[in-house]
């Protein structure tokens, strides 16, 4: 064997597995560019915010806000609930008038603002404004939809006998009816914590198969944390029906709240990945009156408590939170709900990913010592050694290798 091209190979084979296998700073994840959403949590934050944001986007992080004044989304809702009320109430004018068909439209315009008491209401009402018209049929079916809604029995001091005894014959039509099925299915994301009540009843969670149910009118609503209550009004028929919610996550700011407000850790860190799913970002800052803080990977990592004067430090406050966003995470022994961001920055989807307390008990730049630099040095060197020794110790005669070899035995 030639002695030169050994040694050649030797050291080649060492700068290979240094290059390769040795470097300290593989495997170690750059620095990212964050998305930050700012969320006030009080009237009075909302100024702080937007000082938080200037800073925020001097440093280079990308960040949007939202304030109170922002939550279109449930001050609609909310508007819809009273406008249920309202038209009942104006429904109910126009029968003192003697203006039915006025009246009956409102009524139907009540309907459709999905709150159950309203609905009821307005059945009852129908009720009252068909026997006035002398069209007991009518009235018979209205009674029938509110009783089938979970209406209870009319008040007798209230009604007079004629009303009570057609309200007995819808009770009895109803008693009649057969019996179906309802189908509620949601996509898994919802279904876990979802709270499904019928006819103002909780009947179960998530999606269910809700047996034994009466033909007819029924409302189903549909309560899941961190999204807006879904009510829908439907006829259930002897064949069965189906029911198939799409949730809206509440706004951000009502998010937010829920977060601040939510004593347990495990459901604030869902309110966190919806928040961040529903604002697209990667973190979320939470500027209180009192406190600010900074949540990311559905967990608090940084925070500071605003002194008596609620002085806030916006340039060293923002650096607080770059500094935060860049260090190693401090993981809870639990599953962490882990956010995972496209190439563009934008959030894709979030997975639940259990951690182990192995992967806790490591930090998560350690490697095996086999796959360390320092251990691939150290064999480099100890060749590198062999292969000089090899060299100059060979430059003798054939035979004294072979005389050496004998005594070697």
């Amino acid at each position: 064997m030639n002695p030169e091209m050994t040694f050649r190979g030797v050291i080649s084979t060492v700068i290979v597995s240094i290059l390769v296998v040795g470097q300290p700073t593989a495997g170690r994840t750059q620095p990212a560019s964050f998305r930050v959403v700012l969320v006030s949590t009080s009237a009075e934050a909302s100024s702080r915010v937007e000082l938080l944001d200037s800073e925020l986007r001097k440093l280079g992080l990308r960040s949007s806000v939202i304030n109170p004044d922002d939550d279109v989304r449930m001050k609609d809702a909310d508007a819809a609930q009273s406008k249920g009320r309202a038209l009942l109430t104006e429904a109910k004018t126009l029968y003192r008038k003697l203006r039915f068909a006025a009246c009956l439209d409102r009524l139907n315009e009540a309907r459709k603002q999905m709150d159950l008491s309203v609905i009821r209401d307005s059945y009852l009402l129908e009720a009252t404004v068909q026997q006035t018209q002398k069209k007991e049929t009518a009235a018979i079916t209205a009674l029938e939809a509110y009783r089938s809604l979970g209406g209870g029995d009319p008040d007798e001091a209230y009604y007079p006998p004629s009303f009570l005894a057609l309200f007995k014959q819808a009770k009895e039509n109803l008693a009649n009816r057969p019996r179906s099925s309802v189908v509620v299915r949601m996509e898994p994301v919802h279904a876990k914590a979802a709270s499904v009540s019928l006819d103002g009843r909780i009947v179960g969670t998530g999606s269910i198969r809700i047996l034994r149910v009466r033909v007819g009118e029924h409302h189903i609503r549909i309560e899941s944390l961190g999204y807006q209550p879904y009510s829908e009004l439907f006829v259930l028929r002897e064949g069965g029906g189906m029911v198939e919610p799409r949730l809206a996550f509440l706004s951000p700011y009502h998010l937010a709240k829920q977060i601040v407000e939510e004593p347990q850790a495990a459901r604030r860190g869902e309110l966190l990945s919806l928040m961040q799913q529903a604002a697209g970002t990667d973190a979320a800052l939470l500027v209180g009156r009192d406190e600010i803080s900074l949540y990311q990977d559905s967990m608090e990592i940084w925070s500071r408590t605003l002194g008596s004067d609620f002085a806030l430090q916006p340039g060293s406050d923002a650096a607080s939170v770059q500094a935060a966003l860049n260090a190693p995470s401090k993981v809870a022994p639990s599953a962490l709900l882990v956010s995972q961001t496209s190439p563009s920055g934008e959030l894709s989807e979030f997975t639940k990913k259990p951690v182990s307390m192995a992967s806790l008990d490591k930090p998560k730049g350690d490697r095996a010592w086999y796959r360390t630099w320092w251990f691939w040095s150290l064999v480099g060197a100890a060749a590198v050694g062999g292969g000089a020794a090899y060299y100059f110790n060979g430059s003798g005669s054939s035979t004294d290798s072979v005389s050496l070899s004998v005594k070697a035995q």
